[in-house]
Parts: C-alpha cells; structure tokens; sequence
C-alpha cells in the first residue's frame, strides 16, 4: 500500500508524496472582489466600520452628542448586518472547501461507504507521474483497505484549501493535507488537484484527484 493510501485517496504503488510539503500547484483565481470583501472575509470591512463608529462617536460628542450617538449607532448597525449577511450566505468557493476538509475526513476514517457518496459515478484518481489512474472502485477498495494494510493514521489535519468556481457546476480546490500513519509515525505533508462537479440536487462531488506531490 503506497503512502497516499494515508491521504486523500489512494494512489498506485510507489506513489510517496513528498515528506517536505509536496509541489505547491499555481494559485487559483480569486473571487469577485465583492464576494470576498463582504462575504468569505467580512473582517476588513467590519473592523473599518467599528473604528469610524468609535471615531464618530468620540468627535461628533464632544460638540454634538445626539449626532455622535446616532452616527456610532447607524455605523455599528452596518458593521452587525456585514457581519450577520457574511455568517447566513455561503459562497460556491466556501461549499467546495468544507466539501473538501469533509472528504480528507471522510478517507482519514477509511468510511468507504460515505466516501462513495462524494464521488461521481466516474471519477478517477491519479498519482501524476509517479503511477497510473484509479477508478472509483479501485479507489473505494483501497480506502476500505487501508486501516487493515497497516496505513491507520495517528493523526491528520488539513493544512490548506483553496477553491475556484470555474462554471455554476464545475469547480477545482487544491488541499495541502498532514498526514501520520501509525506504522511509521513519521508525518507526511502532500498537495492535491480536486475537481469536483456538482450534481442536480446541488452537492459537489469529486471528479478527479491528482496527488501533485
């Protein structure tokens, strides 16, 4: 059993990862501006309109208090909507990389059983060029597999994810995963290629994987 059976999913044998952080693959492209800003990273803009209502409320105070009072109010209502919108909608890009931390969990458990509802009926997984492609039932099989071939993890963690939506139904994240199996309990850091597509009940599902090293 090669050392990815340890990660994502499984990968040909031979196939290690590399023991330094893998191949960090090129960045993907980011969101709209305004998704982020408002959205998947509200801090920025929460944090500027905490300070300008502190900073009206100490001004407008001095000489007009009810004018101070109500912009300090007004500003903070604003930073409490931000902050209310950004909890309640979740972008495309944050579903793909809580889809992805909840695949890393799903192989870490070896559960083949709810790993095979992540998967598309033809997905495939490849180790780049140090192996072959998997089908989805070979890939099933070898997580079901793995705890009994020695690779039970002592631990993992999930080190980085990255999302792009290239389509309403197409999608790519890249995940750099921390692994340690409890045969050698020496940790194992690798990056890897996910394209997921998203079905027509809405959920994304996993395409293709490729250890990238």
């Amino acid at each position: 059993m090669p050392a990815a059976a340890a990660h994502l999913v499984t990968a040909p044998a031979g196939a290690v990862p590399a023991w330094l952080g893998g191949h960090e693959p090129a960045p993907l492209p980011p969101a709209p501006a305004l998704a982020r800003l408002f959205l998947e990273n509200p801090w920025p803009a929460w944090a500027a309109l905490a300070v300008a209502a502190v900073t009206a409320y100490v001004l407008w105070n001095q000489a007009r208090r009810r004018a101070g009072a109500l912009a300090a109010a007004g500003l903070g209502l604003l930073g409490a909507a931000l902050w209310s919108l950004a909890a309640v909608v979740v972008t495309p890009r944050e579903e793909l990389a809580a889809r992805t931390r909840e695949l890393v969990a799903v192989v870490a458990a070896g559960d083949a059983a709810r790993l095979a509802s992540f998967l598309t009926e033809d997905m495939t997984a490849s180790a780049g060029p140090l192996g072959g492609t998997l089908t989805r039932e070979r890939v099933l099989g070898e997580v079901a597999g793995a705890p009994s071939r020695g690779w039970r993890l002592e631990t993992y963690r999930v080190l980085e994810v990255r999302a792009a939506v290239d389509a309403p139904h197409a999608g790519r994240t890249h995940a750099r995963v921390r692994v340690t199996p409890e045969a050698t309990g020496t940790p194992i850091i690798s990056w890897w290629r996910l394209h997921w597509r998203a079905g027509p009940e809405g959920a994304w599902r996993l395409e293709t994987a490729e250890l990238l090293g």
